[in-house]
């Protein structure tokens, strides 16, 4: 048996009959599916057979799995390369989207309990593909599960910033993170495939591209801080300028950011993180303004926002990383932006990372 979800147990035999019921329905009537035992010992658990109106048949090696966390998708696919020339797919109770993203690229199909599905055969050719459950719906939790909250957040920045390779607690102490809130993420980064680290636990590569998109599918910047509308009605060069003579605490994000570090196009919108944002509003002659507005003052729950910035031209801007970060899920032209601060971050490591 995998687990309980809602209670409810799932086992193996369930998930076999549900994906045989799933792929029959899925094809025309003239088809037929049956399961089969594996030819080998050696070989996955057991294979799915499809026989198509013209008499051809086609195998898929079907391996079960409890659970399939990303890192481990390739050992499997390298398995079973090993001792069997037939099409794989993996069903397990729950495949988050990170693994099936690397069953894909592998070329292997999957089925879950939660109807998430994609079956690809060349002969007979069959393509079948289902949307099911983005989250895990099982109560039974992991110690940690997404990268939402600021402490999450704080790692995930030092994670980005500092190269490779330190331990958790040299990360921390550089960061001046808690050494528990750094192993914690790094637990989930490494189920995930975004770090790779030794037998001691030591960090020897950081995925910084995609622990960004990561980061960003769990923490989207204007709801996981609270924020305020305002207009400046002479645009972005009268906001400069007032800006450089701010006494208050600030660093500015977005695409007004995105326009000195790599610039597809004039900004039209100011993301300016502040503790004190009433105060800001004031010191700039802002006007609240929820219908249009050019200028979003936030205040941020993680402190790394605040932290490791850098001034240009008398304004501090936030720091590459977060600029991107907060791009991502923007409006308009904002994922515009957003790839094009990766581009530069890929071209100029040795500009925005540091060494611990």
């Amino acid at each position: 048996m995998f687990h309980m979800v809602r209670n409810i147990v799932i086992s193996e035999t369930d998930l076999l009959a549900d994906l045989t019921e799933r792929t029959r329905k899925s094809l025309p009537p003239d088809w037929t599916i049956s399961l089969d035992p594996a030819r080998d010992p050696r070989q996955p658990d057991i294979l799915l057979e499809l026989s198509g109106p013209d008499g051809r048949k086609g195998f898929i090696a079907i391996e079960c799995k409890r659970r399939l966390d990303p890192k481990d998708v390739y050992t499997v696919f390298r398995n079973h390369l090993a001792h069997s020339a037939d099409p794989l797919m993996v069903l397990a109770p729950f495949l988050s989207q990170t693994a099936r993203d690397r069953l894909i690229e592998a070329g292997v199909s999957f089925a879950d309990g939660t109807g998430n599905l994609r079956l690809v055969l060349s002969n007979p050719a069959v393509f079948l593909s289902q949307q099911g459950a983005v989250k895990d719906p099982t109560r039974e939790k992991r110690p940690l599960h997404s990268l939402k909250g600021p402490a999450a957040s704080d790692v995930v920045r030092a994670f980005c910033e500092w190269r490779p390779p330190y331990g958790v607690r040299e990360l921390a102490q550089t960061a001046g993170i808690p050494p528990a809130s750094v192993s914690r993420v790094a637990e989930l980064l490494y189920r995930d495939d975004l770090i790779e680290r030794d037998d001691r636990g030591r960090i020897l590569t950081v995925d910084w591209e995609r622990l960004l998109q990561r980061w960003v599918e769990d923490c989207k910047v204007l709801v996981a801080n609270d924020h305020r509308s305002y207009f400046e009605p002479r645009g972005m060069s009268a906001l400069i300028g007032k800006l450089r003579n701010s006494k208050i605490a600030y660093s500015v994000t977005g695409s007004l950011a995105a326009s000195k570090i790599a610039p597809i196009a004039e900004p039209r919108l100011a993301m300016i993180y502040t503790e004190e944002p009433t105060r800001l509003a004031e010191t700039l002659g802002l006007r609240a303004n929820e219908t249009n507005p050019n200028v979003i003052l936030i205040c941020p729950k993680s402190k790394s926002a605040l932290q490791r910035t850098q001034e240009i031209d008398g304004i501090t801007y936030a720091t590459p990383c977060q600029v991107a970060a907060d791009l991502f899920n923007g409006p308009g032209r904002s994922p515009q932006e957003a790839d094009a601060i990766i581009a530069w971050m890929r071209n100029h490591e040795d500009v925005w990372r540091k060494s611990t």
